[in-house]
């Protein structure tokens, strides 16, 4: 930190990111932020660099509304980084008429960021909240809490590094409050 390189720019195009998140695993960087790309939602975007930070591939759309046809934003994307194996979480909140569910959803990389699979579900609650991840080997837990009727704090844990998960499960107590 004695000395800074000349910033560069990792998204150059449409609006400010917003909520990012960065990742470090020995040269290898991700960071993930939720953007408005012109479309009426906001959409997870990545970058990575395999030097450390000084150069960078190029932002990718890596989740965009998670094929819902109604209006949709994805936010509050969380990032696990563990060699070359990435994954990353983030909040859905989408129309369903005059309700908003909100899920969580998950995406993962086995090639440092450089391509990235299909987004998927990892919640079954209604009301999820911001979640959470972390990431050793190909172990995942993500945790995020429920504000569905009383509020729960749930996880998900993928033994593969969020190629599959094991399902959603409560944790807490259950008591009023949370």
């Amino acid at each position: 930190g004695s000395s800074w390189s000349t910033p560069v720019f990792i998204d150059s195009e449409g609006s400010a990111g917003q909520r990012s998140q960065v990742a470090v695993s020995g040269q290898n960087v991700i960071v993930v932020w939720n953007k408005d790309d012109g479309a009426p939602s906001w959409h997870i975007y990545a970058n990575r660099s395999e030097d450390g930070g000084a150069t960078w591939s190029g932002p990718q759309l890596i989740a965009s509304g998670n094929g819902y046809s109604a209006e949709s934003s994805d936010s509050y994307p969380r990032l696990a980084l563990d060699g070359p194996k990435a994954v990353v979480v983030w909040q859905t909140n989408r129309s369903d008429g005059y309700v908003w569910p909100k899920e969580v959803h998950s995406v993962c990389s086995s090639d440092g960021g450089a391509t990235w699979g299909t987004p998927q579900i990892i919640s079954t609650a209604t009301d999820a909240y911001p979640p959470r991840v972390a990431m050793s080997g190909s172990d995942v837990v993500a945790v995020w809490n429920d504000n569905g009727g009383n509020t729960r704090i749930y996880t998900n844990h993928s033994p593969d590094g969020g190629v599959t998960w094991d399902g959603a499960q409560a944790i807490d107590n259950g008591a009023v409050g949370g």
